[in-house]
């Protein structure tokens, strides 16, 4: 049985397979953890506001991708410049996230008026880098995928709930 084990996990398609699922598994439930206790530490009003930032922000990359990553996904595992397409993808998509950002920062009256307290003090900087980080973190798990490693996504997510759970933690103690 170990044997069959072992040979299941060497073989890419399976230990990839395994990846995802674990991937996905791991990434509902700490979501749903952290989103259990915002809700009985937060008030209901926070809790929305939080939502619909974080919600406008995965708008704003998913429309930054343009389709880029299943590019990636197509082309990647044969370039001959393996380097040089992963980096004009993040760019590009690094680019056009924060163009789409600001856009949404000068409209934010019209687009979403609740959302206006994002452009006072250190919400905006913090919005921005959000962004910048979720934009490259996706293509890059992207480009793991397609390499044929999700156990490298895997082991990203794992580090980022790590962090998630470092913020929480120090949000609730009153260090940020």
């Amino acid at each position: 049985m170990q044997k069959k084990l072992r040979s299941l996990y060497t073989d890419p398609l399976y230990r990839n397979s395994l990846a995802l699922m674990l991937n996905s598994a791991i990434g509902a439930f700490f979501g749903l953890l952290f989103w259990i206790v915002a809700a009985r530490t937060m008030p209901a009003k926070e809790i929305g506001l939080a939502t619909a930032a974080i919600s406008a922000a995965a708008l704003i990359v998913g429309l930054s991708k343009l389709g880029l990553d299943a590019g990636l996904v197509r082309y990647l595992p044969e370039s001959k410049n393996k380097n040089g397409l992963y980096s004009t993808i993040v760019m590009v998509t690094l680019v056009l996230a924060l163009v789409l950002a600001a856009v949404f920062m000068l409209g934010i009256n019209i687009f979403s008026p609740a959302l206006s307290f994002i452009r006072e003090g250190w919400f905006l900087p913090v919005f921005f880098a959000y962004i910048a980080v979720v934009s490259i973190y996706s293509v890059q798990n992207i480009a793991f995928i397609s390499i044929r490693r999700a156990d490298l996504s895997l082991i990203q997510n794992l580090g980022l709930e790590k962090e998630y759970r470092s913020c929480a933690i120090d949000r609730r103690e009153g260090r940020w």
